[in-house]
């Protein structure tokens, strides 16, 4: 190897150890961890949103749960299947997805930006192959907060 090949391999991992490389992490994708997210982020939605579906009691997961939806996913018909079956099934498969039991901590492999507004993250499990998406987008009626519009988790 030579010296110029060395230094390049010794500054681009220096580059991925830095916490702020997301954008070159997701472009090789390597990912990113997120172990705490900062308030008002998408990050902190979807993190709020697996310490929820872990809450032991159902009934105030769902309840947590539901702060965290968009309002167009308010309507009878949406939440009935949000609590009936997505946020269900979450609950079991959100153990897959937590890379930290401490901070409710998760891994993104890619971001989707979309041009409605939503925005996808993948997230990792060593369960599957793919990984898996949970969507959000601001809230016009919850002060442009980011919300949830479409989880697989």
């Amino acid at each position: 190897m030579t010296r110029t090949t060395r230094v390049a391999l010794i500054g681009l991992l220096l580059l991925l150890a830095l916490p702020g490389c997301q954008f070159v992490r997701l472009k090789l994708g390597i990912g990113y961890d997120v172990d705490i997210a900062a308030p008002g982020t998408p990050e902190r939605v979807i993190q709020e949103a697996l310490k929820a579906s872990l809450e032991p009691d159902a009934e105030k997961g769902w309840g947590e749960f539901l702060n965290l939806l968009h309002t167009e996913q308010r309507d009878k018909g949406s939440l009935e299947s949000w609590k009936g079956l997505k946020f269900r099934e979450m609950r079991k498969k959100a153990t897959n997805y937590v890379t930290n039991v401490a901070t409710t901590g998760f891994t993104v492999k890619r971001i989707r930006e979309e041009d409605d507004g939503n925005v996808s993250y993948f997230l990792y499990s060593p369960k599957t192959d793919m990984p898996t998406p949970c969507t959000v987008k601001p809230d016009p009626e919850q002060s442009n907060a980011w919300r949830i519009t479409r989880c697989s988790l």
